[in-house]
Parts: structure tokens; sequence; C-alpha cells
């Protein structure tokens, strides 16, 4: 419950998506995980700003440093509208509207 005074903000999100086990890993031979996902978004970055003002100033920092990468994957639909098409795996492997993302898994 939201104490009097403090801000309520929604963030619209839209997800579908579908997971697999089709594939086997050549080396090992286990299944391979695979999900893809469509996200959009409305209202991403007033709800960011919306967080921030709860957060510490470490918070923060890390934070921002978390929606810069947010936002230079998303695809810009419309004002105010962001779109992701995520693909997943469990090798691991993730790719963000084509991007390759992997590196922050490790």
């Amino acid at each position: 419950m939201a104490e009097s005074g403090s801000k309520v903000m929604a963030i619209d999100i839209n997800l579908t998506g579908m997971g697999f086990l089709d594939e086997l890993d050549p080396a090992t031979g286990e299944p391979i995980f695979k999900a893809q996902l469509k996200m959009d978004t409305r209202r991403l970055p007033a709800v960011a700003d919306a967080m921030r003002e709860q957060m510490s100033e470490r918070e923060v920092q890390e934070f921002n440093q978390f929606m810069t990468v947010v936002m230079m994957v998303a695809e810009e639909v419309e004002p105010d509208l962001h779109h992701f098409d995520v693909e997943i795996t469990s090798r691991p492997q993730l790719m963000v509207n084509g991007k390759d993302m992997t590196p922050l898994l490790q």
C-alpha cells in the first residue's frame, strides 16, 4: 500500500513468448533450452524516473548503468512505446533486438 504523499506509477507491459527444447548440445548431448519473447512497454522512462526517487545515491548509479543498457537495445516504436525481441538460451546466449547481450550473463 502506498504511503500518504507517495506517487503511484504504472508501466504497461505486453509480454508474449515461447520456450523450446528442440536442439541438443553437440558437445554434451544435453537439450538446449531456448526462449523467444516479445515485450512492449509504455512509460518505461517515466517509471524509471519514479523508481530513482526511492533509491539511495549508490542504487541510482547502478540503476542508471542498467537503464543505459536497456535503452540502448530498446526499439522505440513510437514516443513512450519501446519494443524488445528477446532470445535467451541455456548455452548461455542472450540476444535483444538483434544485439548480442551475452556478456551481461557472466
